[in-house]
C-alpha cells in the first residue's frame, strides 16, 4: 500500500472584526449515502434519504442518526405542525411525534412508490409514480386516494395556507392543481417538455415550478401561461426543488443553490466547482435560514446551511506551519475488482464506506442493490480493494448491478408476476405455476427473491415463457460468468 505525503496544519490568528457575509455552509458529510429530503420541526431539522436512513439535530453542528424502520428510499419529509410524515418506496409512511428521533409507520394501504410531501392549511398532499395521488384533512384525519387525470409521475406537491388550493408536478412538464383541498384534481397539462421537480406558490396567482435541463419557470395568472425566469449562473443545471417562507425563496438543484430575498424578483446563484454535487431539496425558516440536502458523487450525503450574518466576525489569517506526514493515496483498483472506501474508526452501518461497487471495463462503478444480488456472483466478501475518496469519486456511477441470471426467480414487491432472469437484466415473465415447477423443481416458490420498486428500472423486459423448453437456468448461468460480461 503506497502513501503520498502532502498535507499541512493550517494556524489561525485573530486580527480584528469585520462584518461577516451570509453564506451557504457545510454542516453534515456522509451519514448515509444521499438525502431526498429534508423539513423543519420546531427546532430540528429532519433529513431523509436512501435506504431508509434519517437523520435530525437541534443545533444543526450534531447529527443523530435514527432507528431505520425502513430499509428503502425515502423521498420527501414535512410536517403538519405537530407530527413529521416521510414518504417513500412501495407506499411507505412513517410518523414522528417528537421531532424525528423515533419513527413508526403509518400503515397506509398503499403500494406505488411516493414522490413528494406538502402540508399547509391544515390540509396535506402526497404524490407519486403514476399520477398517484392522497390527500389529507385535519377534520377526518386521514390520508385518502384521489384521481390526478393523469399517469404520469408526480414529484413535487404545493398546498396554500387556505387548505384548498395546490398544485403538483411531474413528467413531460405535467401540471395539475386543485381546489377543494384534493378531493379533485384537474389537469393543466403539459408546461414543459421537461422533467419538472419541484413547485411553489406565492398565492393563487404567482407560482414558480423547477425541473431538469435548467427549467425554472414562472407564472403571474395561476398557471394559464409561463415564462422562463433567467438567473445568472443557472444555464441547464437539473433543478431539483423549491421553498419559501416569507419573502425568501430557494431553488437547488445539481451544483446550485438559488436564492431570492424579494419574493422572486431578484436572484443569486450559488455554484459548486464539483460536477457530482446533487442538492435534492430545500427548506427555509421564518427568518430565512435555510437547509438544502443532497449528496456528493453518490458517495456521500450531504447538508448544506445557509447562515445568516452577525454584525461582525473574527477575521482570521492563515499561517502555515511545516507539513506533517497524512497518508492521502491508497493506491488503485483495476477492472474486475470490488471495490470500497477505508472506513474511519467508529464508522456506523450506514457509512458510505460500507457500500461496495463492481468496477466495470469501461471505468464506472456499479452499486449492489443488496446482499441478496451480491451473493449471486460472490460466496463471500474476500478480495475487496480499498480505495480513497479520491478515486472512488473518480469513477463514474454506472446502473446497478442486476441478479446473476439464472440463479434466482424474482418478483417486484407490488406484483405478483415471477419472472427468470435473463443475461443483461432481462426478465421475462412466468407463464405458470406448472412452468416454475419444471424449471426450478418442486421447491420453487422458496426460491423467490423479492425485488424493491426503487429498482424496476435496473431491468428490462423480454418475452414471456409459454414453455418450460424457453429457459433452462442452468445453461443460462453458465453463459455470464463474470459481471463485465452481464453489462
Amino acid at each position: 500500500m503506497k502513501y503520498f505525503l502532502t498535507s499541512f496544519f493550517l494556524l489561525f490568528l485573530f486580527i480584528a472584526p469585520v462584518q461577516a457575509a451570509s453564506s451557504w455552509v457545510q454542516k453534515e458529510s456522509g451519514t448515509i449515502q444521499s438525502f431526498q429530503g429534508v423539513a423543519q420541526s420546531g427546532t430540528s431539522t429532519i433529513a431523509v434519504g436512501n435506504g431508509g436512513g434519517i437523520v435530525y439535530s437541534a443545533n444543526g453542528s450534531t447529527w443523530n442518526l435514527a432507528q431505520k424502520t425502513f430499509e428503502g428510499w425515502l423521498n420527501d419529509v414535512d410536517n403538519n405542525g405537530t407530527v413529521l410524515y416521510a414518504v417513500g418506496d412501495s407506499g411507505v409512511v412513517l410518523t414522528s411525534t417528537n421531532q424525528g428521533a423515533t419513527w413508526s409507520s403509518y400503515g397506509l394501504d398503499f403500494t406505488a412508490r411516493l414522490l413528494g410531501i406538502d402540508f399547509n392549511g391544515g390540509s396535506g398532499y402526497i404524490v407519486g409514480v403514476s399520477g398517484s395521488v392522497l390527500y389529507y384533512s385535519e377534520n377526518t384525519k386521514q390520508w385518502l386516494i384521489s384521481t390526478s387525470q393523469t399517469d404520469a409521475d408526480l414529484y413535487g406537491v404545493y398546498g396554500l395556507s387556505d387548505g384548498k388550493s395546490a398544485w403538483a408536478v411531474g413528467d413531460m412538464g405535467m401540471f395539475i392543481f386543485t381546489q377543494d383541498g384534493g378531493a379533485h384534481w384537474s389537469k393543466v397539462g403539459s408546461i414543459s417538455t421537461e422533467q419538472l421537480q419541484g413547485v411553489y406558490f406565492k398565492d393563487a396567482q404567482n407560482g414558480w415550478v423547477v425541473g431538469s435541463k435548467g427549467a425554472f419557470l414562472k407564472t403571474t395568472n395561476g398557471g394559464s401561461s409561463w415564462s422562463q425566469v433567467s438567473v445568472s449562473g443557472l444555464v441547464s443545471q437539473d433543478l431539483r426543488a423549491i421553498s419559501a417562507n416569507g419573502n425568501v425563496i430557494v431553488v437547488s438543484g445539481k451544483n446550485l443553490l438559488l436564492r431570492s430575498e424579494d419574493t422572486g424578483v431578484t436572484w443569486t446563484a450559488k455554484t459548486f466547482e464539483d460536477t457530482t454535487l446533487y442538492f435534492q431539496d430545500v427548506v427555509v425558516e421564518a427568518d430565512g435560514t435555510s437547509w438544502a440536502v443532497g449528496t456528493k458523487d453518490d458517495v456521500w450525503s450531504k447538508i448544506y446551511k445557509y447562515e445568516i450574518a452577525s454584525e461582525t466576525s473574527p477575521q482570521t489569517e492563515p499561517i502555515q506551519l511545516p507539513p506533517v506526514q497524512v497518508p492521502t493515496d491508497f493506491g488503485e483498483a483495476s477492472s474486475g475488482d470490488l471495490i470500497k472506501m477505508t472506513c474511519a474508526v467508529g464508522a456506523g452501518v450506514d457509512d458510505p464506506c460500507k457500500a461496495i461497487y463492481f468496477l466495470s471495463e469501461d471505468g464506472k462503478r456499479h452499486a449492489f442493490p443488496n446482499e441478496k444480488v451480491y451473493f449471486t456472483w460472490y460466496r463471500n466478501f474476500d478480495n475487496i480493494v480499498q480505495v480513497s475518496p479520491a478515486f472512488m469519486s473518480s469513477r463514474t456511477l454506472g446502473k446497478n448491478v442486476t441478479y446473476h441470471p439464472g440463479t434466482k426467480m424474482v418478483k417486484f414487491q407490488t406484483s405478483p408476476t415471477v419472472y427468470v432472469v435473463e443475461k443483461g437484466g432481462v426478465l421475462r415473465a412466468i407463464g405458470s405455476e406448472q412452468i416454475a415447477s419444471e424449471l426450478y423443481g418442486p421447491t420453487w416458490n422458496k426460491q423467490i427473491d423479492d425485488i424493491s420498486d426503487a429498482f424496476f428500472g435496473n431491468y428490462t423486459f423480454g418475452t414471456k415463457i409459454v414453455q418450460s423448453s424457453q429457459y433452462n437456468p442452468q445453461s443460462t448461468e453458465a453463459s455470464v460468468d463474470n459481471l463485465n460480461a452481464n453489462f
